[in-house]
């Protein structure tokens, strides 16, 4: 036997032949090694430079000694103007001079002006999965890469920048698509400061981006390569639509900013975004996109999961705010379109209620396809969601008892938990026991309530459901005899209250109905004024004043006192033509007001059924479908309602 074999030296010769040892890459004992050209940064940071080489001293020195960041980087100066180029090698080279394997520089210069396109090149130059940008009008706070990187690995896969544009639902004007950029009508532009969200167009001036979708951008030709132009929109349509991966506004504070921006960041003989050719490329990438079906507006991206623990504090502490102040506002159908929206928003309604309320065997509604295809249906009233949110309209949503269910208001509730202007979730408008259909009020205590509890069991199948997806928005319950102020006496609300802190209750306001409903007034009944009690019973009558009314409305406050819950009137209303309707609304308003109570109008913009409609004047028959405001006692009494109540200074007349 040869012994030699197991020597120690003919061991090691072995090992060190082996394809695995050969395969292990290896170590450098220098830094100026040619092995140390291929160590592996935490990050690498790209510097477009063109006209802004004033700022890039400044911008090296934050970046090379002033940052807090513990982790190593690769500095990449891409030098875009041929001029320039020695100038730009006499700032970089002191740095380059100290290149270390934790902190590396390197310079590139091109005889051609490549724009900000150079960045769809890093993949090949950068040590690192990650590349953070800083254009040259932005002077890096000592927190820019930290505040980056902790950005990169709560986000992983997404693209983080700290500003961009949000496109609001809308479709393409083929006669006029210059407008949505001139006029940003459906277009809102988010800044540094405002809260972490998900938007379109990501402004690429700060921000981080894997090497991934880096890969991804350049894996897709552009169609028109004047679109080099606007290279960060390219990047977000590519990234958002074809890739799917999250476009991410990151939030800062003021006070510890990673970022400052440069004196000269906007000035038009140096900011490209203002020049003629860009505003140009921009309206022709704006029209490509839309005709291939972005953005989409799908509800997908607000799901709670995809959010921060920050970020849902923060939406979660907006949404209950809104119910720590009174509001006026409005119900209305969520099929009102842009231009009555805009004229909503011109009452000075803060708020709005919309759902699914009038669904049966022989009605067709606008969300009764939410039992036969719910994406279809929510993805549509997302798209209004935003749009009301255009408006600083906040919403809540409702559904009938035909249609809520457990399973259909966890598909709501998964789909806009994070929207900020959805405050409330009304999980069953105007329910009724089984023992109350067909009575009047004035028997209430002597119907059958024993369907009391199946009724709390009910709300608490849904108020679980709704929280497998959705811990931030508000929870509204009703009490039975559709929702009325004097069957909270079997309204078992503490039952409720044991499962969910975060509960409203909500009251509709239609007392008493033979003054306010149109078929059972018959022009009999005016406000103020005697009002029978049962139809039919001519000498029993009630007298119905502003003083009754605010003693009702006291008693639906105080029984929220007592319950420690907050009330609102989610509904109040009369039918227009009814003598005194004005002062009937104007009692409600100013009683909802005096109790620190919202209350809502039913309704604005109505079209199926026009009693309620105010806009169309207190005539019974309308001669007018565009009475002025200002002409119409209705609209005058609701409009100095909204003044007073939303605190508005400015009258809408």
């Amino acid at each position: 036997m040869d012994k030699e074999k197991f020597s120690l030296e003919k061991f090691v010769e072995n090992v060190t032949k082996s394809a695995v040892f050969l395969a292990v890459p290896p170590r450098s004992d220098s830094e100026r090694s040619l092995v140390s050209s291929f160590f592996k940064f935490d990050v690498t940071i790209c510097i477009c430079s063109f006209k802004r080489t004033h700022n890039l001293r400044e911008i090296l020195e934050k970046l090379w000694y002033r940052q807090d960041y513990n982790g190593s980087y690769q500095i990449i100066v891409w030098n875009n103007n041929e001029s320039r180029t020695k100038i730009v090698a006499d700032i970089c080279s002191r740095f380059i001079a100290r290149n270390t394997n934790r902190r590396s520089m390197e310079l590139i210069s091109s005889s051609d002006n490549h724009f900000c396109t150079i960045r769809f090149a890093m993949p090949s130059l950068m040590k690192s999965d990650y590349l953070l940008i800083c254009d040259d009008d932005i002077i890096p706070g000592s927190n820019f890469i930290s505040f980056f990187s902790e950005a990169r690995n709560k986000y992983p896969n997404d693209v983080c920048c700290l500003r961009g544009h949000k496109f609001l639902p809308h479709k393409l004007d083929l006669n006029n698509p210059h407008a949505l950029w001139q006029e940003y009508e459906h277009l809102k532009f988010v800044d540094d400061h405002e809260p972490e969200q998900f938007i379109h167009f990501v402004h690429a001036d700060a921000c981080i981006i894997p090497k991934a979708a880096l890969h991804e951008i350049a894996s897709v030709e552009m169609p028109d390569p004047q679109f080099d132009l606007v290279d960060d929109y390219w990047m977000s349509y590519i990234l958002n639509h074809k890739f799917k991966r999250n476009l991410r506004k990151l939030s800062i504070e003021k006070e510890n900013s990673p970022v400052n921006r440069s004196d000269d960041s906007d000035d038009e003989f140096l900011a490209l975004y203002k020049s003629e050719e860009v505003k140009d490329a921009k309206i022709r990438f704006y029209i490509h996109h839309m005709l291939q079906g972005w953005p989409s507006w799908e509800c997908e991206k607000n799901f709670e999961k995809n959010f921060s623990t920050e970020m849902k504090n923060h939406i979660k502490t907006y949404k209950k705010s809104f119910w720590q102040k009174k509001h006026l506002g409005f119900n209305i159908s969520s099929k009102l379109n842009y231009e009555k929206i805009a004229k909503l928003a011109k009452t000075g309604a803060t708020c709005v209620r919309i759902g699914a309320v009038g669904v049966d065997d022989n009605l067709e509604t606008e969300f009764s396809d939410l039992l036969t295809n719910h994406k279809a249906a929510i993805k549509r009233l997302g798209e209004k969601l935003l749009l009301l949110s255009q408006f600083g309209i906040d919403v809540i949503l409702t559904l009938g008892s035909n249609l809520a269910s457990p399973q259909l208001w966890k598909c709501i509730a998964e789909a806009f938990a994070t929207m900020k202007n959805v405050i409330g979730y009304d999980i069953i408008n105007e329910p009724i026991m089984s023992g109350e259909r067909n009575e009047s009020i004035v028997l209430l205590n002597e119907l059958d309530h024993s369907d009391a509890s199946k009724m709390i069991e009910n709300y608490k199948e849904i108020i679980k459901a709704i929280r497998t997806v959705d811990s931030l928005t508000p929870i509204i319950v009703e009490p039975s005899f559709w929702a009325h102020i004097d069957a909270l006496k079997f309204f078992l609300i503490q039952d409720l209250l044991q499962m969910e802190s975060n509960l409203i209750v909500s009251c509709h306001f239609y007392e008493p109905s033979l003054l306010t409903n149109r078929k059972r007034n018959k022009g009999r009944f005016k406000f103020p004024g005697e009002v029978r009690v049962f139809d039919k019973i001519a000498n029993h009558t009630v007298y119905w004043n502003h003083e009754r009314i605010l003693e009702k409305l006291k008693s639906f406050k105080q029984w929220g006192i007592e319950n420690n819950v907050t009330v609102f009137v989610g509904e109040f209303g009369i039918s227009r033509e009814t003598p005194g309707a004005e002062e009937y609304l104007k009692a409600v308003i100013e009683a909802c007001y005096h109790y620190d109570m919202t209350a809502l109008i039913y309704s604005f913009g109505e079209e199926s059924w026009e009693a309620m409609n105010y806009e169309f004047g207190p005539e019974k028959v309308i001669t007018n479908f565009d009475l002025e405001w200002n002409k119409n006692p209705l609209m005058i009494t609701i409009l100095d309602g909204m003044q007073k109540v939303n605190n508005i200074k400015n009258s809408p007349f």
